[in-house]
């Protein structure tokens, strides 16, 4: 999409919370911490379109969007926000659960820097926009 096209759709939050130099420390931070975070749910700022997908590793990562690769190369201006569930099911109807260590993502990023984020019980959102 277009630098117009961004300018409009971002014209409807009246906060931003992240830039490119943000995005690339908090992923940085959460793929040396060790942690690996296998299912998030990801929120696009154009339609609130979601997907789940993991974090990304530094290899995943370039200075404005994300390598070609396990990421489609979208920028990360894009990114609306990120919730990172503390359990989930990898198959639907299945019993058992995976457990995320979200308290240890919250650490890491908060080692490099101050973030928007939010945590409840299910697990921690990290905002990019707000209305």
């Amino acid at each position: 999409m277009s630098d117009d096209e961004y300018r409009k759709v971002a014209a409807r939050f009246s906060v931003s919370y992240m830039s490119d130099a943000k995005w690339v420390k908090l992923f940085t931070a959460v793929a040396r911490s060790g942690i690996t975070i296998e299912r998030a749910r990801w929120t696009m700022l154009e339609n609130d379109h979601t997907f789940s997908q993991g974090m990304p590793q530094e290899y995943d990562l370039r200075p404005s969007r994300f390598e070609d690769g396990k990421f489609q190369p979208f920028s990360y201006k894009w990114i609306r926000s990120i919730f990172i569930p503390r359990e989930y099911r990898p198959y639907p109807d299945v019993g058992y659960t995976v457990r995320q260590d979200v308290a240890g993502v919250r650490a890491a990023i908060e080692r490099v820097g101050q973030f928007q984020l939010e945590e409840s019980e299910d697990g921690l959102s990290i905002l990019a926009y707000r209305p």
